[in-house]
């Protein structure tokens, strides 16, 4: 696409170019504030101490199991809040009548923290595996039902049009038309909440836990283990980064005439 002369669109290889200029960057400032000790060492660890660190936690800390549990913790919640959230969220774009019951009740739960339910999810679950399910469940379900309802209700009117010419009644127009149409929407919408749902399990497990990755996270701040925390970041965005990218190969895969129409542009 050509905008004012110019070519806006950036090939594989420049992208590339770019992804890794931009990660060189941050290595390089991060390199530069530790080796010379411009930042203390109790607060900025070394590139290579973090790598070192991180394969000592893999060989010989067993943080697999850590990693494994969070994802399970993870996947517990953000799947939940699929499963109730998905159905709202259509029904509420497709049927006024359910969005302006439901409204008000969904935009009142997503402005209230997550953190403001802390409390009452351990008194309701004591500091349990449905403590931290509830959390995440919580924390997404508002923005599930808010992102799915807008992707049914912005499917084209002509397609609408079409089915109804065609003779069909709502529920196959919603099976056969809305739902077809608004699925790729809704997969990136997914894409974004399992980032918030990966936030939230960290949080859940900083403050009531034994096991997993925020655990870990603040056994480390407890005892001033800033190699271990820098570790441990590096950790969870890899993983969330690697969960990123399998989203978009699904999106790629499952909806290549939507990814076809994607326009790049700045």
């Amino acid at each position: 696409m050509k905008k004012n002369g110019q070519n806006l669109e950036l090939t594989k290889r420049k992208y590339l170019i770019f992804v890794l200029s931009g990660t060189l960057l941050i290595i390089l400032v991060w390199a530069i504030l530790s080796y010379l000790r411009i930042v203390s060492p109790i607060f900025l660890s070394t590139p290579t101490e973090t790598l070192k660190n991180i394969y000592n936690l893999f060989i010989n800390d067993d943080i697999l199991k850590d990693v494994f549990v969070s994802i399970v913790r993870v996947v517990s919640g953000f799947v939940l809040a699929l499963m109730v959230g998905l159905p709202l969220g259509i029904f509420c774009g497709v049927f006024k009548k359910i969005e302006a019951f439901l409204e008000t009740n969904i935009s009142f739960l997503r402005y209230i923290p997550v953190a403001a339910f802390i409390p009452l999810a351990i008194l309701w679950f004591g500091v349990s595996e449905a403590e931290k399910t509830f959390l995440i469940f919580i924390g997404v379900l508002p923005y599930v039902i808010l992102y799915t309802s807008v992707a049914a209700a912005n499917v084209e009117k002509e397609y609408i049009e079409v089915g109804k010419t065609f003779g069909a009644n709502d529920w196959q127009l919603l099976k056969k038309i809305i739902l077809p149409r608004a699925l790729p929407n809704i997969w990136d919408m997914a894409r974004i909440e399992m980032g918030g749902a990966w936030a939230l399990v960290i949080l859940a497990e900083i403050i009531a836990s034994n096991s997993g990755l925020g655990y870990r996270l603040i056994l480390a701040q407890r005892f001033l283990h800033t190699t271990d925390i820098f570790a441990l970041i590096i950790i969870i965005g890899s993983i969330g980064f690697i969960i990123d990218q399998l989203f978009k190969l699904g999106y790629f895969y499952m909806f290549p005439w939507a990814e076809k129409s994607k326009v790049k542009t700045i």
